[in-house]
């Protein structure tokens, strides 16, 4: 990694810079940027991005490093916003067993206990990282238990009033959508041609939003697979339709131009200029 500062995107109030073991501080020094979410609640950014398929599954554990469940689902607005975490908890503090829709800005994605910050270009693999439940158990236990039944077969929470448990609110998941679905949604452009398929997304998490789908491109005017990454705000999204799909108002030929996106490449910790390669400026023209 970079020995340059992380900057996040959103107000940066404060920098601490934490000096590694001794066997590498003579190389490197990781920097540790605390920002405020829109809510105000205090986050740790230790990678600036992480992909959906490396967050889903992740140990969650608390402030005492009890191990809390693990991140079953992500639920996103159509803006990409990530709005809640779904994951199953039971036998944590003398909780019973169900599944719970935590607020994502109650999470915080940290180093899990005994993994020393990398050192410059050093890779650390996701499996270092943890996802922090800020709350207590007895938030956890007033919340109810979450409804799966509110998501229709794509994943999406279409309507406030279907049939749900009695003690079970649905509306503050309407119009929401399960992360995990993305994956293998087409891609149709303006013709209504199929022109891909949804393969990750990148999820930003000093914003906790989903910046980009990773898509695969491929058998269009002959050219081969292609994967390249697409920002969140170029696609449009209806859930609610049977077939799955995302509508890419962009021109085949200049997809065929779209920088690749090298999943070989993607190592962790990630910086906040990862795009800089030429994918920012490239849809920022489309």
């Amino acid at each position: 990694m970079a020995t340059e500062e992380m900057t996040p995107t959103v107000e940066v109030i404060a920098t601490e810079e934490i000096t590694p073991t001794v066997e590498a501080e003579a190389t490197a020094v990781m920097t540790e940027t605390e920002t405020i979410t829109d809510t105000g609640t205090m986050t740790t950014t230790v990678t600036q991005a992480i992909l959906a398929s490396d967050l889903v599954g992740m140990d969650i554990s608390n402030d005492e490093g009890d191990e809390v469940g693990e991140v079953g689902e992500l639920l996103v607005d159509e803006d990409g916003t990530v709005q809640y975490v779904v994951f199953d908890v039971g036998g944590f503090l003398g909780i019973g067993e169900k599944s719970v829709a935590v607020t994502w800005d109650e999470m915080e994605i940290q180093l899990e206990d005994g993994v020393e910050p990398p050192a410059a270009d050093e890779e650390i693999s996701p499996d270092d990282f943890t996802v922090k439940y800020t709350g207590v158990a007895a938030d956890l236990e007033a919340l109810p238990d979450f409804d799966i039944s509110i998501l229709d077969e794509n994943g999406y929470v279409v309507d406030e009033d279907m049939d749900t448990a009695d003690d079970f609110d649905a509306t503050p998941y309407t119009g929401l959508v399960e992360v995990g679905e993305f994956q293998d949604y087409n891609l149709m452009n303006s013709a209504g041609e199929d022109v891909g398929e949804v393969e990750d997304l990148v999820v930003d998490l000093s914003e906790g939003q989903v910046n980009y789908t990773v898509v695969d491109f491929g058998g269009f005017l002959g050219a081969g697979e292609t994967t390249v990454a697409v920002p969140w705000d170029q696609l449009e999204l209806d859930a609610t339709d049977e077939d799955e799909t995302f509508m890419l108002d962009v021109a085949q030929p200049d997809l065929e131009e779209a920088p690749v996106f090298d999943f070989d490449a993607w190592t962790y910790p990630v910086e906040p200029d990862w795009d800089a390669d030429g994918t920012r400026t490239f849809w920022e023209t489309q």
